[in-house]
């Protein structure tokens, strides 16, 4: 397997969210809140879509490959995710 540069360790190729990652920790949380908010009216305006679904779209979409491997690389990234989605989640439910 490859070695990247950019990551300090192996190519993930296609799988690859380095600069999501990084669009990511730039982003405010009310940036990132209103995008979703988005996204979330969008999602469930199709009667097969729920809440989980239409963040994991946002998260997709967005660039985020594997979430997993992101809580396990970036810990101080996936917290501020959690919350973002914790608060998405108190206002989906006041609406």
């Amino acid at each position: 397997m490859p070695h990247c540069v950019l990551v300090k360790g192996p190519c993930r190729g296609r799988n690859c969210d380095f600069w999501a990652r990084i669009r990511l920790r730039k982003k405010s949380q009310d940036k990132i809140l209103s995008e979703i908010a988005t996204q979330i009216k969008k999602c469930l305006e199709s009667p097969n879509e729920d809440f989980d679904s239409a963040l994991k779209e946002y998260w997709s979409e967005i660039g985020i490959r594997n979430m997993d491997l992101l809580c396990q690389e970036e810990p101080d990234l996936c917290e501020k995710i959690m919350s973002i989605e914790q608060v998405a989640k108190g206002l989906v439910k006041d609406s």
